[in-house]
């Protein structure tokens, strides 16, 4: 049901002409919906109009397509209108009965959704948009329609009571994503001053203020009564006020709106406006939809240390770069970014000890304060309220684990809040997953610390993870304030060179070669005569790429060879190389060489020591741990040989790499940082990485002018795996079905290895039975130190994209689901029940299962399939609203009802309120708690001995 309200205006002296237009816009609004518009469905009360839609009809096709096609016709209708001929429309939305007597329609649910329409609370929201159209819905029609929709965020919920009637309700200002009406006496951050042909910008302007989390409103009045200082009475609880500009405003208008006395920026949306009024201004003529939220975003929200300054399209580079035309930003000079480390309650020892360890960059002013904000159930609110801190935060450390996970931080309005600004380059949103857990859904899209996503209690030393997150906070504050100044090229543009000459994911890299400290000792050291070289490192860290560099820079070492124990053709020629050694010889994956060979080069290494040799020299290459395993062979080994140690790239090392491709191809791209943080420390990955991503903008060889490439990086990641898989498939599956149809030891090993740093596991006995006959160029099994190596950077980078569901499929495993859960079915209305559950079933460790934890959208109905597999018992609370739910008798109820009759799940309804659950047979048949009554009839302190003995049986179920 629906009934329209119309505010009354003073522009009109009949209110006939007004009804007719509102009754014209919702007619035309309904019949683009497709919803009905006749004379039983519509009743014209001449200052409302209610609209009943018949119960086939989707409440989600009303709550999103007709809602939006009367704020399009409203606007539309305003654009062509100015002054007070513009209106504005309230709307409420409810369902129910309504019934039929020899007076008309009536039902409490007829009267209730009138008291909405009716309701202060509705009244002042459109005060904040006086032409612009506002929504109030029930708080069932919240629950079991909105939630359910992409609109959850566009809500916040009110308190309504008109009359004797009082009631939760939720408020939407249509337009304004994720806005909250500030109450009498707040201030508002943004006011958005314009003419109303340019209401469509406006708009825009607003909604991108506040998806960014903070507060807009629009203003279609130029000038209220001036106040004291001349300021617009009208704006004095607004802190900065941004002028729409084109040649629709005045110019005496633009003159009094410069002169306001708080922060006015001016945007250009259209050549020809009176801009020159102000000091500060922003032009988005001719920019892309994408281009334009980034520039304002950063013009509107960072501050800047001049009094004025201007960002303008330059359409120069037009040609240059398909038409997509270039904003020249002026880089302010910022201060040090503040941060903010979220975390769940559980995990406040280890956030204490990162705000620690990152307080010497307060001293060093590359932060400027730290706080942390701990998160739970009960202090976080999943659609309305988002932090303060969080909100202007330069960064947001979230310490990932399965306690935060279970509160849903990653699906919060606050979240999204944070990660919006993240995408404008407002700010920057980390990941520290500090416990294992399956992060990837809520975080997945962010790049993690530390490094490679390696929980931080997996890592050797705690103090070296903490140190990795240091580094990271350390280099994202420097690409968030600019980064040290870039030299600036010379007057001629580099020379030509194709994307894949620059970014190599083969082969020896020239153009974005990066030099490791040691680089200058190891050619040094490789002319000394007599000393063996061990150069160590994980795969892909660039070894060969290292060694072959330094061959080419020096002209003695013309004729090195390089021998690879992986090529079948090298290995006769390694194996004789103590006989017919000349010059200098390398020998790359030592390891891969059987024991009695390994044991032939290092006394080889010893006579070549012993002798002095000038005209025969010996490399081995290898993973860590080739010193440790030459010194097992021979113990005077270690001191005749120089050991070079190459680890993972520390991020300014990958971001030089990315610097030297985008000055050989003149592109810039928008998110360095990040493209390093995903490499994981492997320079090869970052080469594939900025290959894909260039090739993506559609970048084949160097660019005639500079040109700023936006950063896709979840697309860079799943382009590259999707190339990577035709190579990788059958490795995977040969390892993954190596032991029995009914376990996974092989997968959980798979994605342990995906997570090490290094691309080696230690087995310690586990089961390495299943790997003894393992021979193949991506993965070795070796026997001596027992441990799994993955031997081919590209083969780590496609197992980090893998996941445990995908390879449990392809293995085709068919593993026993543990029943381990409590799972709860319940209305949003009976939320209170299930939090007095929550409290009875904490001290006894039980899992209890609700929605709470899952997402929103496509994945509800996997993880609710996913969840009824696992619960051992099913509690339906159960009262009106949740026997009357569409949702609950479609989906849950039906499912839950089927895993009791085959799963062994123990149903168990729980009576919260009064309801027909006697008549209700597919229920009934399970005995209710209580038997006789429900907890809302019993006395506080009855219900709750209720709920404790529930908990026993339940903790007896379990034992």
């Amino acid at each position: 049901m629906i009934v329209v309200d119309v505010p009354t205006t003073t522009g009109r002296s009949a209110g006939v002409a007004l009804r007719e237009d509102v009754r014209a816009l919702v007619r035309d609004s309904c019949e683009a919906a497709g919803l009905p518009w006749d004379d039983e469905s519509v009743e014209d009360a001449g200052d409302s109009l209610l609209v009943l839609v018949p119960a086939h009809v989707s409440k989600v096709a009303v709550a999103e397509t007709w809602v939006a096609a009367l704020a399009r016709l409203l606007r539309r209708h305003n654009a062509a209108r100015a002054g007070d001929d513009r209106i504005g429309i309230r709307v409420a939305l409810h369902a129910g009965e309504v019934l039929y007597d020899a007076r008309g329609k009536t039902s409490p649910e007829l009267i209730a959704v009138h008291r909405l329409a009716d309701s202060t609370a509705l009244k002042a929201a459109a005060r904040t948009s006086p032409h612009g159209l506002v929504v109030i819905v029930s708080d069932w029609f919240f629950d079991e329609v909105i939630r359910h929709t992409t609109l959850i965020g566009d809500f916040r919920r009110v308190q309504v009571q008109v009359k004797s009637f009082a009631a939760n309700a939720w408020v939407r200002v249509v337009g304004r994503s994720g806005t909250e009406t500030a109450p009498p006496g707040a201030r508002t951050d943004f006011a958005v001053v314009h003419e109303a042909r340019d209401a469509e910008w406006a708009e825009s302007i607003a909604a991108l203020l506040t998806g960014a989390g903070y507060s807009a409103e629009l203003e279609t009045r130029l000038l209220g009564a001036p106040s004291a200082g001349g300021a617009p009475a009208s704006f004095d609880h607004v802190d900065h006020l941004v002028v729409v500009v084109s040649p629709n405003l005045p110019e005496p208008a633009a003159s009094a709106l410069s002169r306001w006395r708080g922060r006015t920026t001016a945007v250009e949306v259209a050549r020809g406006g009176p801009t020159r009024s102000f000091a500060r201004r922003v032009s988005v003529v001719d920019l892309g939809f994408a281009e334009v939220g980034k520039l304002l975003l950063r013009a509107l929200t960072t501050p800047t240390t001049t009094s004025g300054f201007t960002l303008v399209a330059r359409n120069g580079a037009a040609a240059a770069s398909g038409g997509v035309f270039q904003a020249r930003r002026v880089r302010d000079v910022q201060a040090a970014p503040t941060l903010v480390i979220v975390h769940a309650i559980p995990d406040e020892a280890f956030a204490g000890e990162l705000a620690e360890a990152l307080r010497p960059l307060v001293s060093e002013h590359v932060l400027g304060w730290i706080t942390t904000r701990a998160v739970s159930e009960a202090n976080l609110d999943l659609d309305g309220h988002v932090d303060a801190g969080v909100r202007v935060a330069g960064l947001v450390l979230v310490v990932v684990s399965r306690d935060l996970l279970a509160v849903q931080y990653g699906v919060s309005r606050e979240f999204r809040v944070a990660v919006d600004r993240h995408h404008a380059r407002l700010s920057a949103v980390l990941p520290v997953v500090y416990r294992p857990a399956a992060w990837e859904e809520q975080f997945g899209s962010l790049p993690p610390l530390p490094t490679g996503g390696r929980p931080a209690v997996d890592w050797p030393r705690l103090d070296d993870a903490v140190l990795s997150v240091v580094e990271g906070v350390r280099f994202t504050c420097e690409q968030l304030r600019g980064g040290p100044p870039r030299p600036v090229a010379g007057g001629r543009p580099p020379a030509r060179r194709g994307l894949s000459e620059v970014f190599t994911e083969t082969g020896v890299p020239t153009v974005t070669f990066v030099e490791p400290d040691d680089f200058a000792e190891f050619r040094e050291r490789l002319r000394q005569p007599g000393l063996g070289i061990v150069l160590e490192g994980p795969s892909g860290i660039g070894k060969t790429t290292m060694l072959r560099r330094a061959v080419a820079l020096d002209p003695d070492l013309a004729g090195t060879r390089v021998l690879s124990a992986r090529d079948p053709r090298d290995l006769p020629v390694i194996e004789a190389l103590p006989e017919r050694h000349e010059g200098l010889v390398a020998v790359d994956d030592f390891q891969r060489l059987r024991p009695e060979v390994q044991a032939r080069l290092a006394d080889h290494l010893k006579l070549l020591a012993d002798l002095g040799s000038a005209d025969r020299r010996l490399v081995l290459l290898g993973i860590p741990g080739t010193t440790r395993s030459l010194v097992s062979i021979g113990w005077d080994v270690a001191t005749r040989i120089k050991v070079f140690k190459l680890r993972n790239a520390v991020e300014a090392l990958v971001v030089r790499l990315i610097e030297q491709g985008e000055e050989a191809l003149n592109i810039e791209f928008d998110r360095k940082a990040e493209i390093s943080r995903t490499a994981a420390g492997s320079l090869l990955t970052a080469q594939m990485l900025c290959w894909q991503i260039a090739l993506t903008a559609g970048v084949r060889h160097t660019e005639p002018s500079r040109r700023v490439i936006h950063t896709e990086l979840g697309h860079a990641r799943s382009k590259v795996t999707e190339r990577l898989e035709p190579k990788y498939h059958d490795v995977v599956l040969d390892f993954i079905t190596r032991d029995r149809a009914d376990e996974a030891v092989c997968v959980d090993l798979l994605l342990e290895l995906a997570k090490t740093q290094d691309g080696i596991l230690k087995l310690d006995g586990r089961r390495t039975e299943l790997f003894e006959d393992h021979h193949d160029d991506h993965l070795f099994h070796d026997p001596r130190s027992r441990r799994l190596v993955v031997d081919d950077p590209q083969f780590l980078f496609y197992l980090r994209q893998l996941r445990r569901d995908e390879l449990l499929d392809l293995a085709g495993k068919r593993l026993p689901a543990p029943r381990d859960q409590v799972f709860v079915c319940y209305s949003h209305r009976d939320a209170h029940w299930l939090q007095r559950l929550q409290v009875h079933l904490k001290p006894l460790e039980l899992d209890l299962w609700s929605d709470r934890r899952i997402e929103l959208g496509d994945r509800w109905q996997r993880e609710i399939t996913k969840a009824l597999a696992r619960a051992k018992a099913a509690l339906v609370l159960v009262s009106a609203d949740s026997l009357a739910s569409d949702y609950i008798n479609s989906v849950e109820l039906p499912a839950l009802l089927a895993a009791a009759e085959t799963g062994g799940c123990r149903v168990v309804p729980v009576l919260v309120g009064p309801s027909t659950f006697h008549r209700t047979p597919a229920l009934s048949r399970f005995q209710g708690v209580p038997a006789t009554t429900t907890l809302t009839e019993l006395p506080a302190h009855d219900a709750e001995r209720v709920l404790a003995e529930l908990a026993g049986d339940l903790a007896e179920l379990f034992a």
